[in-house]
């Protein structure tokens, strides 16, 4: 591809049509010196002057040049930044006005659907949408690149939000007007500090949890993202607490009581080893009343006698 074909092909997907692209970069050529006229564009581009008149009264429409001189028409092309920023805001304005006018289409059965973000670019849209739809609360969390990506967005929904605004990072970062907070990364996260990742909660209503360094053509999803309020408020309420340091351990689980010691009675107590009876202690046990049980059917009458020395 050469460098012109495609410049005319990164104008077109900025939704200018393939003649407007290239009257373009023609008028650029060709004003080098000065305001052109139409006659001058179509002779170096080796047109039908009349067949672009059309095509630079659109150019003029959409801020691409603009009109410097009536008679006889001169045109000056406008700097390529100033005019592809002046075409994104547009799309950007059309695109938000599109959703809410769709908005009352929104079916029931859509509430609680993840929906998967096939590639970086299309997560980093649906993140910027969330973001100017925000309206009480956002909760973010992401890698600082990340973050630098999402700048301008972030610091404009911050500053439109009534409500809680918890933005952190994984390392340091500081974004203008910002108060952004550091959430450690665990053992298990840290192994993947060189990956672009994102969790964002907005108004506890959408979330979207995505990665952000696959490569396009990836074979599986690189997000998803979905409208419903518990799963949202679930994960908006883990971020709020991990920003505000509020995070409390688990209660420990309760010992079990220990057992009562079981009860022995005297006539279970064994004798110790070694034929001991307890005396060894010097302590002289009270005789043993006699009694009729003392005395077997023989007539033989069993003493314990003990003395000292």
């Amino acid at each position: 591809m050469t460098r012109t074909n495609e410049i005319t092909q990164t104008l077109r997907e900025l939704g200018l049509t393939r003649t407007e692209a290239e009257v373009y970069l023609a008028t650029l050529q060709a004003a080098g010196a000065g305001p052109v006229s139409g006659y001058k564009v179509a002779q170096g581009m080796g047109r039908d002057p009349a067949n672009l008149a059309k095509t630079l009264s659109a150019l003029v429409k959409c801020g691409a040049v603009r009109v410097v001189q009536e008679k006889p028409r001169l045109y000056l092309p406008e700097p390529p930044a100033d005019f592809t920023d002046a075409l994104i805001r547009n799309t950007q304005n059309t695109g938000a006005r599109a959703v809410q006018l769709l908005a009352d289409l929104t079916t029931p059965a859509q509430v609680g659907l993840p929906l998967a973000l096939r590639e970086p670019e299309q997560a980093f849209d649906r993140a910027r949408h969330m973001l100017l739809a925000a309206d009480r609360e956002i909760a973010l969390y992401a890698s600082p690149d990340v973050i630098d990506c999402l700048g301008d967005e972030i610091v404009r929904a911050v500053d439109s939000c009534s409500g809680i605004a918890a933005v952190a990072a994984s390392d340091h970062y500081s974004l203008k007007n910002v108060d952004t907070s550091i959430i450690p990364m665990s053992a298990g996260l840290s192994q993947f500090r060189s990956f672009a990742w994102l969790q964002l909660v907005v108004d506890a209503e959408t979330w979207l949890v995505a990665r952000l360094d696959l490569a396009e053509d990836a074979p599986t999803p690189c997000g998803w993202w979905g409208h419903d309020p518990v799963l949202a408020t679930i994960m908006a309420s883990g971020l709020n607490a991990a920003v505000t340091g509020s995070v409390q351990p688990a209660a420990p689980t309760p010992a079990s009581p220990e057992p009562e010691p079981e009860q022995v009675s005297e006539e279970n107590v064994e004798p110790a080893a070694g034929g001991a009876t307890g005396f060894e202690s010097g302590v002289i046990p009270e005789a043993i009343p006699e009694t009729d049980e003392d005395n077997d059917d023989d007539g033989i009458k069993f003493i314990i006698k003990h003395e000292e020395g």
